[in-house]
């Protein structure tokens, strides 16, 4: 199912958002907000076929704690889950300006940004598609170290970088490094939490990671506009791609080292 949402999203949604934007930017809300009324109506469909009744406040609070104790008594999924923020942070630093620098850094448009966002899908699909045959060869430790170096190293050719193919490129990297530590995350997660507490355990992972993407755009943002912005705009764009590479490379230094044994004894 995520490779399905995945697919969609880059390979239909974005080739067609360069030309509606560039044309009637407001029809590009219009039809997004369409395509989520058509999932509410296909959503509300579905025959439920075993329906748990639950007390009012149960699914608000004890679910979500469980998961978050799921998370934190397993040590390597809790690191791995720290390691994902970080890594999130970084990216959100990017995406926080990530418009602008395609637009005042890159000079490009509507159909530069769109080729970046399939850069990514690109690289995510191809790293996917390669790992899932050779992910059992490889240690997930070293794995993880590879798409951090290859992460962070991506992050900084964006910065420094003029040309847009370079640009791309590296995007490209960026996609793939992305995926191989989601492939790990996901293959340890599945392996170390019990299969009753997996959805409750991966929606804690995500509030985790999506909410450090929020604070990473946040991050970003400010950079650019108040510690460099005054001086020159494209040094200022370029900025949050420098915090970026800095952020991955840290806290994959400071947290991956404490993560091989707990790696190494999966399954003793």
């Amino acid at each position: 199912m995520g490779s399905v949402e995945l697919a969609t999203n880059n390979f239909v949604g974005t080739p067609l958002a360069a030309p509606i934007l560039g044309a009637v930017p407001a029809l590009a809300f219009a039809l997004d907000s369409l395509t989520y009324a058509f999932s509410a109506v296909r959503t509300a469909g579905i025959d439920v076929v075993e329906r748990r009744t639950l007390k009012p406040d149960r699914w608000r609070t004890s679910d979500i704690v469980a998961g978050f104790k799921s998370i934190w008594y397993e040590p390597v999924v809790r690191q791995l889950a720290v390691l994902s923020a970080g890594f999130n942070l970084g990216l959100g630093a990017v995406l926080g300006v990530f418009v602008l620098y395609v637009q005042d850094v890159l000079g490009g448009g509507a159909w530069t940004l769109s080729g970046m966002m399939m850069a990514a899908a690109v690289g995510s699909t191809t790293a996917g598609w390669l790992l899932g045959r050779v992910v059992s060869r490889i240690e997930a430790y070293t794995l993880l170290w590879v798409s951090r170096v290859l992460a962070s190293t991506m992050f900084l050719v964006m910065a420094l970088s003029q040309p847009v193919l370079i640009a791309l490129l590296a995007y490209g990297g960026y996609g793939a490094a992305a995926m191989a530590i989601s492939m790990v995350t996901r293959s340890e997660r599945q392996a170390r939490i019990p299969a009753a507490e997996y959805g409750k355990a991966t929606t804690a992972h995500r509030f985790v990671s999506v909410g450090a993407l929020m604070c990473g755009n946040l991050i970003g943002g400010m950079a650019a506009r108040y510690l460099v912005a005054p001086t020159n705009l494209e040094i200022a764009l370029r900025a949050p791609f420098v915090i970026s590479a800095v952020v991955v490379a840290v806290s994959g230094i400071v947290l991956l080292p404490g993560l091989r044994r707990g790696l190494d004894s999966r399954g003793d």
